[in-house]
């Protein structure tokens, strides 16, 4: 059995379909705001309630957060660090691994109230000792059938796309990998079993690309690349123009959808249409 919070987000929704609900026991919201309010004693107490009956391990797979730069402090450290906290420490002691995910800039010099929030987190579990058992996967941007988040890169390309205004950018020249969500959430479940506990995985995969060559496919996709003004916005500090991202080895199996291939056809297939 496993546990899951935040079952109706972009990694649980995939994590749902992949499990199936027969092998996952979800936490509602409400349960989720009681743990807000009530700390690591009420969560202490409900995990002894779902825990195995057996020695078997359940894992917790923590899939709430909030991933809006823009959004306020308190909710950002609330979702993203102080929850995920309380949780892991009223594991100590049971047979529950908790499962998070971050971010790959959690390394790198990008900062806002975000990235603030999950390097605090992060920060938070290399710190912990041996008591604790946990795995933190560090993941890159995410995209699937569902529409992207309007204050992320994808979502405002497609709002321009669909208002037909001019999408204003910068150089374009800064690197990311994209990853579709379901073939993240295969390669968490297939690898944890094998990695060691209390690690952080980078989940890297497939090569990093521009995102003015995403950009320029998208718009090229839809006939409307006049709309593309590339280096109407300056480049902002600390962005990542180079990097190399070896895939883990426990990851080396794992085949990852090209992005340059597959967003183009979601604009035009699917995001579009809805």
């Amino acid at each position: 059995m496993n546990l899951i919070l935040g079952e109706r987000g972009e990694i649980g929704l995939k994590i749902v379909e992949y499990l199936s609900t027969n092998h996952l026991k979800m936490i509602d919201k409400s349960k989720v705001r009681e743990w807000i309010i009530g700390g690591e004693k009420v969560i202490r107490k409900d995990l002894l309630d779902y825990g195995p009956k057996d020695s078997s391990l359940t894992n917790i797979f923590y899939c709430v957060g909030n991933t809006n730069a823009n959004a306020s402090e308190d909710s950002l450290l609330t979702l993203n660090f102080q929850l995920p906290q309380s949780i892991l420490k009223a594991t100590v002691g049971l047979p529950f691994r908790l499962v998070t995910f971050g971010s790959v800039h959690e390394n790198s010099g990008i900062r806002n109230p975000y990235m603030c929030s999950k390097r605090k987190f992060h920060e938070f579990i290399l710190d912990q000792g041996t008591d604790h058992n946990w795995n933190h996967f560090q993941l890159h941007t995410l995209y699937s059938e569902n529409l992207p988040k309007p204050h992320m890169f994808l979502g405002q390309m497609l709002e321009a796309i669909k208002a037909n205004r001019k999408f204003r950018m910068s150089s374009g020249n800064q690197l990311r990998q994209f990853h579709h969500t379901f073939d993240v959430v295969k390669a968490v479940i297939s690898s944890t079993p094998r990695i060691e506990r209390n690690s952080v995985i980078q989940l890297a995969g497939g090569d990093s690309i521009r995102l003015i060559d995403l950009a320029t496919k998208v718009f090229s996709q839809v006939g409307k690349l006049q709309n593309l003004e590339v280096g109407a916005l300056e480049d902002q500090a600390n962005e990542i123009y180079n990097n190399s991202y070896p895939v883990p080895e426990s990851l080396s199996t794992i085949e990852f959808r090209n992005p340059l291939i597959e967003i183009p056809k979601l604009v035009s297939d699917a995001w579009l249409k809805k």
